[in-house]
Formats: C-alpha cells, sequence, structure tokens
C-alpha cells in the first residue's frame, strides 16, 4: 500500500464506505457497535495483556544478572575472564529468595523494577522434553530438544512453548485461540506484532496483524486532485466486483479488511494519544506503539490482547564487551519508559505483564571476544501483577563442567519452557486442560504454574 500519494484520511474513509458498506464487507466496523453490548454481556471481565520481548540472537544472561557473593564471583570472573564485569560495577540487588546478585550496569531502570517488586528472574529456563539431568543427557535416557544451539530452531521451539519441533503455530496465537472469545468483538486481531514476522502469535484461528514501528500503514494516493478522483473510482470497482478466482476474492477481501482495521485502529490511537517520552530507538519506539494501542483498547473493546516485539543483536560471537552494554541500555530505557506509561499514564500496570524469551543462553565460557551458543537462560518477568524482587528457579552453577553444564558451561535448562510460558498463558486467562493442549510436554514437569504472577 505504500509508493501512493497523499490522501486525506476523512476523504478516503467516506469513498471507501460507500464500496465495502454495499459488498456487505463493512461488517467489523458495523460491528463496533456491538462492543458496549457484549462488554456488558461480561466477555473476558477487566483488561490483561502479555507484551513478549523477544531478544534475537540469544542474550547473554550470565552477565544480565550476576552472582556477588566472593565465592561464585570469584567462580564467574575467573571463567569469563575479559567477559566477566568488574563486581564494584554491577548494580546490586537482594533477592527475596536469597542471594546476592547484581544487574549489569546498563540496566539501573531494571534494578528498580527488581526492587520495586514488579521484576522476577526466570533462572536457567529453556527447552525441554522433560526433566533432565547430566547422567540423562549423557546416557541419552530423556530425549533431548531438537538442534540444540541452532539460531532456527531454537526460536522456533521458544516461539511454539515447546520442544517440539515442527509446530506449525506459536504458544501466543495458540492463546489466542483460546481466548478470543473474551474480547467483544472477536473479529478485531487479538495479537499485535510491532517487531516483524513471527511464529509465536500465528494460531490455528488467529493471526496476528502486523503493524510498523512508527504505527498503522495508511494506504495512500486519494486526494482532492483530479487523478485521485480517477484513482479512487478503480479502487471502488476493484472493491465492488465479485471474482470467480478463489486468489482474486481472498485479495480483495484481505485488502478491504487491511483498510478497515487500519481506519479502526488510526482513530482509536489518535483519541487516546499517550505522552510519556520514548526513547528514540528502536524498541523504544516498537513499545510506545504497543502503549498507544494498550490506551485504545477502550475503544476497540479488547479486553484480551497479545503483543509481540523484537530487539536483534544478541549473538555476540564478537565485540561482547561493546555490544551488549549498547543493547541492555536500549533494553533498558525502553522497559522503563513503557512501565512508566502503564503506570503513571494508563493507570494498567497490574493488568500488563511483559516478559522476555531469547531462543537460548550462551556458553559461560569466553571465545576470547564474546561467547557462543548456550542452552538455559535467565529471562525477566515485568509487571504490577509480578511477584518480583524475587529469583524462580535456581541459578546455575558457575563450573564450566559442573553437574548442570554439558561443556563450557551450556546449562541444561533447570526450568522447562513449557513451565514459563504456561504461568503466562494462565495469568492471561487459559483454563488447566487448555494449558496441556497448547504446551503437550507440560505434564512432564512438577509445576504448571511457577507462581511469578498473579
Amino acid at each position: 500500500m505504500t509508493g501512493i500519494i497523499n490522501t486525506k484520511r476523512r476523504h478516503f474513509l467516506r469513498q471507501m464506505a460507500g464500496v465495502l458498506s454495499a459488498g456487505g464487507a463493512y461488517a467489523t466496523l458495523g460491528q463496533l457497535g456491538m462492543v458496549n453490548q457484549a462488554m456488558a454481556q461480561g466477555g473476558g471481565a477487566g483488561y490483561r495483556a502479555l507484551v513478549c520481548i523477544y531478544l534475537t540472537g540469544g542474550n547473554d544472561s550470565f552477565n544480565l544478572l550476576v552472582p556477588r557473593d566472593t565465592t561464585r564471583y570469584n567462580q564467574y570472573s575467573d571463567i569469563r575472564e575479559n567477559l566477566a564485569i568488574p563486581r564494584e560495577d554491577l548494580l546490586a540487588v537482594s533477592p527475596l529468595s536469597g542471594g546476592n546478585y547484581g544487574f549489569h550496569p546498563s540496566c539501573p531502570g531494571l534494578r528498580s523494577l527488581f526492587n520495586a517488586g514488579d521484576l522476577a528472574v526466570v533462572t536457567n529456563v529453556g527447552p525441554l522434553v522433560a526433566p533432565m539431568t547430566k547422567l540423562t543427557f549423557e546416557n541419552g535416557s530423556v530425549p533431548r530438544p531438537p538442534q540444540l544451539f541452532s539460531h532456527n530452531s531454537q526460536t522456533e521451539l521458544w516461539q511454539s512453548g515447546s520442544a517440539i519441533a515442527g509446530m506449525a503455530q506459536g504458544w501466543g496465537g495458540l492463546v489466542a485461540d483460546q481466548l478470543v472469545t473474551f474480547n467483544a468483538n472477536p473479529d478485531l486481531p487479538f495479537s499485535v506484532s510491532v517487531g516483524g514476522n513471527n511464529r509465536f502469535a500465528v494460531g490455528e484461528v488467529t493471526r496476528p496483524y502486523q503493524i510498523g514501528l512508527d504505527g498503522l500503514i495508511e494506504i495512500e494516493g486519494f486526494d482532492t486532485q483530479l487523478a485521485s478522483a480517477a484513482r479512487q473510482a478503480g479502487f471502488d470497482e476493484i472493491f465492488a466486483a465479485a471474482y470467480d478466482h478463489p486468489f482474486q476474492r481472498e485479495y480483495r477481501d484481505t485488502m478491504t479488511r487491511s483498510i478497515e482495521l487500519e481506519a479502526l485502529f488510526s482513530s482509536a490511537m489518535a483519541a487516546n494519544p499517550v505522552t510519556t517520552s520514548f526513547p528514540d530507538t528502536n524498541l523504544g519506539g516498537q513499545l510506545e506503539t504497543v502503549a498507544r494501542l494498550i490506551a485504545a483498547r477502550g475503544d476497540t473493546g479488547q479486553s484480551r490482547q497479545i503483543f509481540f516485539v523484537s530487539q536483534g543483536g544478541y549473538d555476540t560471537h564478537n565485540a561482547q564487551n561493546t555490544d551488549q552494554p549498547e543493547l541492555l541500555t536500549e533494553l533498558n530505557d525502553a522497559i522503563t519508559a513503557f512501565q512508566s506509561a502503564l503506570g503513571d499514564e494508563l493507570n494498567v500496570a497490574d493488568d500488563v505483564t511483559t516478559f522476555t524469551m531469547s531462543e537460548f543462553g550462551r556458553t559461560l565460557n569466553s571465545n576470547g571476544d564474546g561467547s557462543d551458543h548456550g542452552w538455559g537462560g535467565q529471562q525477566m518477568v515485568i509487571g504490577g501483577g509480578v511477584l518480583g524482587q524475587t529469583l524462580y528457579g535456581t541459578y546455575p552453577e558457575i563450573a564450566l563442567d559442573g553437574a548442570d553444564s554439558i561443556g563450557r558451561g551450556r546449562m541444561i535448562p533447570s526450568t522447562a519452557l513449557d513451565q514459563y510460558c504456561a504461568t503466562l498463558a494462565k495469568w492471561l486467562g487459559v483454563g488447566d486442560s487448555e494449558l496441556n493442549a497448547i504446551f503437550p510436554n507440560l505434564n512432564e514437569f512438577a509445576a504448571a504454574d511457577l507462581g511469578f504472577v498473579l
């Protein structure tokens, strides 16, 4: 839809309305009048949303949260060598779960959220088919997740929420399938991606609505010029026509729906501005767009939503000491601004839970200039409903060939990806029986709910 000249929205919508209503495809906008009625009938009481921040490349979380007690810090420093952060630079925290840790010095906002009880860290989480020890890994008595250490394969597992290869849907999409009727207008997209294509938000029934970093993409090219009138007439004819070929009908219907959704969300976002200042970064822009969509929820009648944003660059085989501080600064600043918008401006801090995913942790030892692909790693969960200032799970032993490691400090996860994701899905409203359908291996693990969010 790009490349066509600018237009006046009101003129365009007035012209399109005639086409869409004539063909019956104006139903989405027409159903807006049903929103309040359906809400009044109790579908999906209250508002809740999940926001996934996907850290592409495999975040080195050994440097995100570091043990500060003398024994483990010395082990960490000896093994990490040039990658080790000086102890005095770490941002100290004292988790309620015990221990002495420090956040990366680029993360003062995350440390503040942790100390305020709004951020929790889930330790050593990753894909597992079933609980695994070093012995069962080595003797092969427990199946291993497929294609360990592969970006593509492990991204697929994280976004599908299971250590089963070949899943066509993502766990966010399957959650949306279960909860879509919570929303007053189930025809509106349950999931929105500002972070590009992803499997996470693809369900069997629902599909993510993708929008750009700067917001929705408006069809352009209809103004008061004579040529625009002719162009408008051409579009009117295309959208009003009947077609025999299914591809033609699908194209017409997809274009129609795209135009409807753009008009709906643009109007709702314009009517509900967000004034919180966000950092001028890619991730900052993505989370600002998510905040604007959340602010517009009253006009779109959505009581449950899932959002996907992403930040690239975490595959730090090289220049880690230069790149990771910049990445974590961007992450810290964007999350801090987002939480400020949710709490101070939109008053939904308790209703939105943000969490990180990344395809794997990294090796504990240095390759000389960075770290390499690992397995388990630390992830963060942020929000007013989070039981924060706490570490969930067990921080792995700081040893290259210890009880948790399969070599070079590649850690066997002690918490399954399925448990991590199921806890978030349950908070959004998925029932226990549906959790087992979305996460087929969940029954293999002792706890389906890790209890880090209420």
